[in-house]
């Protein structure tokens, strides 16, 4: 029997540890899923950040607009 030149590389986990098919396709999907949690987290900031920006800019705008009335 012949030696592969090349012998089949083993799977192994983001840890360096062995494992299998399923266990390295969980391991990929686990760290998918952080990655993912972690962009929804980012966007869900900023959507805070330009909401409050926004009611802060709306309550200057009444204000102006009440001046303005006076004004006129």
């Amino acid at each position: 029997m012949e030696k592969e030149l090349f012998p089949k590389k083993q799977l192994r986990d983001h840890k360096g540890r062995y494992c299998t098919k399923q266990q390295k396709k969980n391991d990929m999907l686990a760290e998918e899923n952080k990655k993912l949690r972690w962009e929804r987290d980012k966007y869900y900031r900023a959507f805070m950040v330009l909401a409050q920006r926004n009611s802060s800019l709306e309550r200057e705008l009444i204000t102006l607009k009440a001046k303005l009335k006076e004004l006129v």
